[in-house]
């Protein structure tokens, strides 16, 4: 359960512009990733299943650790960091996604239960059923970055970070560390962390990756 949206103030302003899709600030969106700067990405899934998408390679509904590593390598991430990643993140969230109490010692994550695994202490871009929260994701920029509205820095997450704490929640303070600071050491440009709408970042980072390969060879 994330911390209450605070009243606007001069510290917190709330975002404009948003599109049509997104009228309603506060409304959630089931498949559609409307936002400032994408007004109508969609897709049949949940967007939080989009979002993981790119780790299931195979289409199978099923994230394994050796899957989610050789992911998280093709996006750029190098091998020892990837595999370690992607243990932390399967023993963390696994149990969640089961259909079952019984634990599964692969520890796969189902896709389809993904909305299980959300965590306390995050942005709230997403909702405990998987959905979007447009105003949530445009308050992470509108609040949190000073320099632009357009990108954060490592000040910037890390005010955010303490911001979104929730009380009694390490699991969640080390989950939102983990996610925004392994995302800035991978995808920051001279120190920014630019805005990304409709959820194909880590596609982006694998063709970037490629292309430098190709060329290299």
């Amino acid at each position: 359960v994330g911390r209450a949206t605070s009243a606007p103030s001069k510290e917190q302003p709330h975002p404009v512009g948003l599109p049509a899709a997104a009228s309603v600030a506060g409304a959630v969106t089931g498949t559609v990733w409307p936002s400032a700067a994408s007004p109508a990405a969609a897709d049949s899934a949940s967007v939080l299943q989009r979002h993981v998408a790119f780790f299931d390679r195979q289409a199978s509904g099923v994230l394994w650790p050796w899957t989610t590593a050789a992911a998280l390598r093709d996006a750029g991430f190098n091998p020892f960091l990837a595999v370690a990643m992607a243990l932390v993140i399967h023993a963390g969230l696994s149990w969640w996604s089961l259909d079952s109490f019984i634990p599964h010692p692969g520890l796969p994550i189902y896709v389809k239960n993904i909305h299980r695994c959300k965590h306390g202490s995050d942005s709230g871009t997403y909702d405990t059923e998987g959905r979007f929260v447009p105003q949530h994701f445009e308050d992470v920029f509108a609040r949190h970055a000073r320099s632009s509205p357009l990108y954060l820095t490592g000040a910037d997450l890390a005010r955010m970070a303490a911001h979104s704490r929730c009380v009694a929640d390490p699991f969640g303070w080390a989950a939102h560390v983990l996610e925004w600071g392994s995302l800035y050491l991978l995808a920051a440009r001279n120190g920014r962390l630019h805005k990304e709408d409709d959820g194909t970042l880590f596609y982006h980072l694998a063709n970037e990756r490629r292309a430098r390969t190709a060329k290299r060879n």
